[in-house]
């Protein structure tokens, strides 16, 4: 049989991809380092790349359930000066090495990248990690390994602030979709300013946001529903010490949806930590008091048939905040009455709780209930179908609550070592990124 000119580049191809099979066997990939200890990492309410970790760090170990590790580490962030964020590990020695616990923290500026971030936590975790190596028994494997010192100049570089702790974001989106019988359209702009030291915090926030709809209802029948929203706070706060924090807290809000033309309030307050602010990466129970003066206008006559009046209100709130090796909760009750008017008040709880319950168990909790007698915005003209079906004003409630609840159980192999990230987009997923939280 004779074969044809566009049968023969394939068939040397073959020819040649077999010979090359036969004379040169596959190399066996070097085998992995095996590991020398036994390490649960736990992100609680932090986005950390764990597929890097996994790959930066090969001689540990990496557990799915806490009760298997000789370490527990418990990894969350803050909000630090400069618009950077800072990563609080706490490692926890369990096993033979119970008692043995550390707290290191990690620094990423604002302009660092999530390259950047991920090998300042890995190297962060090594360092974290080498005094229970140190007394284990796989001590004689390792080494540590010292670049030497930084040079004088980029000592200098990194004390000298020029902006002296100020940051500033300014950002517009946009989001437009529509088909024949009906477009919406949504634009936002934003602006902050900061500055956050050990003893003194300082924010400005401004948002506006516009959102326009059309819907064909027939023929002739065009329905357009627009609404509006601005809002500015300031917030600034003085450490008195380890405990109190006095300060002074402004807002100016104008809402369509809300009959808000003009509303400002302006209130000093005052914070006691009943936990020294330096434990507020463990655990932090706050009671915030606050009172102050505003004064509001109407776009449309409220059900107390005002325009504008002046608002005295006063307002309490507790917040607690753990995060331990079971699992982290936040639980805030917080309160609000006006002063010229007691019967005008708000009471408020809401809970986040998730749960590690033992051997692959977690349960995951979200709650919110507000209990709302002080609508005193409220237009004093009922609203239409239209104004309700498009949420284009605000309706009378003496309540609202939310509420999510997840249960899940992991069983199998205790060990979670592997990196795969293949067929990620065809699962509905993606690659794992560092997020830093503002």
């Amino acid at each position: 049989m004779t074969l044809t000119r566009p049968a023969v580049l394939p068939a040397l191809l073959l020819a040649a991809t077999l010979g090359l099979s036969a004379q040169e066997p596959p190399v066996p990939p070097p085998a992995a380092a095996s590991p020398v200890l036994r390490l649960f990492l736990d992100p609680q309410q932090t986005q950390v790349d764990t597929s890097f970790l996994k790959t930066e760090i090969p001689w540990v170990d990496w557990v799915r359930d806490a009760s298997d590790a000789q370490v527990d580490l418990i990894v969350t962030t803050k909000p630090s000066g400069g618009g950077g964020t800072t990563y609080f590990f706490r490692f926890i020695g369990q096993k033979e090495f119970n008692g043995v616990d550390d707290d290191l923290t990690y620094t990423a500026t604002s302009v660092a990248t999530p390259d950047d971030v991920r090998h300042g936590l890995a190297n962060k975790i090594e360092l974290g990690l080498a005094r229970y190596v140190a007394r284990g028994e796989g001590s004689d494997r390792m080494s540590l390994k010292f670049d030497g010192p930084a040079s004088q100049t980029g000592n200098t570089d990194a004390q000298h602030d020029p902006w002296n702790s100020w940051v500033y974001r300014v950002g517009v989106n946009g989001n437009y979709n529509g088909e024949a019988q009906a477009s919406s359209s949504f634009t936002s702009a934003n602006m902050s300013a900061s500055r956050i030291t050990e003893d003194h915090l300082f924010r400005f926030n401004t948002r506006g946001a516009w959102i326009k709809d059309r819907y064909e209802i027939g023929p002739g029948n065009t329905l357009y529903a627009t609404t509006s929203s601005f809002r500015s706070s300031v917030v600034e706060a003085v450490g008195i010490n380890q405990h109190w924090t006095w300060g002074v807290l402004g807002e100016f809000h104008r809402s369509t949806r809300q009959n808000l033309e003009s509303s400002y309030f302006v209130a000093p307050a005052l914070e006691y930590s009943f936990w020294k602010y330096s434990d507020s990466t463990r655990r932090e129970l706050t009671f915030l008091y606050q009172i102050g003066a505003g004064r509001n206008r109407y776009f449309e006559e409220t059900i107390l048939r005002k325009t504008a009046e002046p608002v005295y209100r006063n307002s309490l709130a507790a917040t607690l905040t753990l995060n331990q090796p079971w699992g982290s909760m936040s639980a805030s009750l917080n309160g609000s009455a006006h002063l010229n008017n007691w019967s005008a008040y708000s009471v408020g709880v809401n809970t986040s709780v998730m749960l590690h319950l033992g051997r692959g168990f977690s349960l995951n909790f979200f709650g919110d209930y507000t209990k709302q007698q002080d609508q005193i915005s409220l237009p004093l003209t009922a609203a239409t179908p239209d104004q309700i079906l498009l949420h284009l004003t605000q309706l009378p409630s003496s309540y609202s609550y939310f509420g999510s609840i997840g249960l899940s159980y992991t069983f199998g192999s205790i060990f979670n070592n592997a990196v795969n990230t293949r067929f990620q987009s065809a699962a509905g997923g993606g690659s794992s990124v560092i997020i830093l939280s503002q």
